[in-house]
């Protein structure tokens, strides 16, 4: 059996449909087939089809019932926040995972409270232009211009709208996991507090969905994220693709809004292997990174600033690292 792990999609639909054609020639939709695809979280923001990929995930669940887990990223958490929904609403699955999905006490009260919190994590708007449609979404651009009281109003409408006619997503983003664990593996989207060592699933929320500490070494269980681009981890801002430690802990946010491509982990439970999903469908080694105790900032000002002869600015290697993380 083969477990195929893929990392952040950034409402870059068409991407991950041509991922999702290479595990079919695989044969992961034939009826007999075995094998789990779990995806790492971060569907929404920065693509141009947030709507599409949870679209293509949800028909994924139901296509393939028992073999696909969507696991929680911090991006849908802040999407359910400023749309003002509550309380998850789980779902049940026969797959070994834990509904640890909780909302933060935090949630706005109030619509100009969460019209903020869009405006901070909905980049450039591609969330709700996605789910608004583009004449929707330009009325309330428009809107937004205006004094605080009827920004927020309209934002207001806007949200309920999408709860009222998108609620099968808002259901289904409500019953993302935080994470799902095997024998071997624990599938997360940012990471765990690895010095709780067994009782690693008591980390707290937000370390499983927002922590960009970069661990490495060995672990009990085989640790898979997103979260990070990988290109940061390494200095290579060339790179895109999964990376490995070359012990227990594999990375996959290959910043697909930027280089059009998801990296794709495959481990084949018959020989304890894994590869990774070449952009030909073939297999490749996964890639280790040279120096795993380099700092993954310090890795990116390196690869930033490589050749000038003045040392980074603190604020613009700061801020570099914010555009690539």
């Amino acid at each position: 059996m083969k477990t195929y792990a893929m990392g952040d999609i950034h409402g870059c639909a068409a991407a991950f449909c041509e991922r999702i054609e290479q595990l079919s020639e695989l044969g992961f939709f034939d009826s007999r087939c075995e094998d789990v695809l779990v995806l790492l979280g971060d569907y929404v923001d920065r693509g141009p089809n947030s709507l599409g990929v949870i679209r293509e995930a949800m028909r994924l669940e139901r296509d393939c019932p028992g073999r696909v887990v969507a696991l929680l990223g911090n991006h849908e958490d802040d999407l359910l926040r400023w749309l003002g929904v509550a309380a998850p609403m789980p779902k049940t699955s026969g797959l070994i995972r834990r509904f640890v999905n909780r909302f933060r006490g935090d949630l706005g009260n109030t619509p100009i409270e969460r019209l903020r919190m869009w405006r901070a994590a909905d980049s450039g708007g591609a969330t709700l232009r996605s789910f608004l449609g583009p004449a929707a979404y330009a009325e309330l651009e428009d809107a937004l211009e205006l004094d605080d009281a009827f920004a927020a109003d309209a934002f207001e409408r806007a949200c309920a709208r999408i709860r009222c006619d998108h609620a099968d997503e808002v259901r289904w983003l409500c019953g993302l996991w935080l994470f799902h664990e095997t024998e071997r593996q624990v599938f997360v989207h940012a990471g765990i507090d690895e010095s709780l060592g067994v009782s690693w699933g008591t980390s707290a929320r937000d370390t499983m969905l927002r922590s960009r500490a970069i661990r490495f070494g060995t672990f009990p269980k085989d640790v898979i994220a997103g979260h990070t681009p990988t290109s940061s981890i390494c200095g290579d801002l060339d790179f895109h693709g999964a990376l490995w430690d070359g012990a227990s802990h594999f990375y996959m946010d290959g910043a697909t809004f930027l280089s059009g491509r998801i990296p794709v982990l495959v481990y084949d439970s018959r020989d304890g292997t894994y590869r990774e999903l070449d952009d030909g469908g073939g297999l490749r080694e996964v890639r280790q990174w040279p120096d795993v105790r380099q700092d993954p900032c310090s890795a990116v000002e390196s690869a930033l600033f490589r050749g000038r002869g003045d040392a980074p600015d603190s604020g613009s290697a700061r801020q570099s690292r914010d555009e690539l993380l």
